[in-house]
């Protein structure tokens, strides 16, 4: 199953669990979650969010890997 597929499961069976199978469901994954809060610092998560907005938005272009790597062999990579 793809993961984008069981993402959209989960997300309706956490929309109508009751209240116990919420907390279950907390349970086994805070962890995770505030390993995941910690992580980044909010101003590089802001950073990371304008950066996708500029993407999304056409502001900005991205490269395939195979772009990457060329223009780093080729020596046309901006410092």
């Amino acid at each position: 199953m793809l993961t984008t597929s069981i993402r959209e499961q989960l997300h309706e069976y956490i929309e109508q669990a009751d209240e116990k199978k919420i907390e279950a469901i907390y349970t086994l994954i805070a962890h995770d979650i505030e390993d995941r809060s910690t992580f980044y610092t909010e101003k590089v998560l802001s950073h990371l969010q304008q950066v996708s907005d500029d993407y999304a938005s056409g502001k900005m272009k991205g490269h395939t890997p195979e772009e990457t790597l060329t223009a780093i062999r080729l020596g046309k990579v901006q410092k």
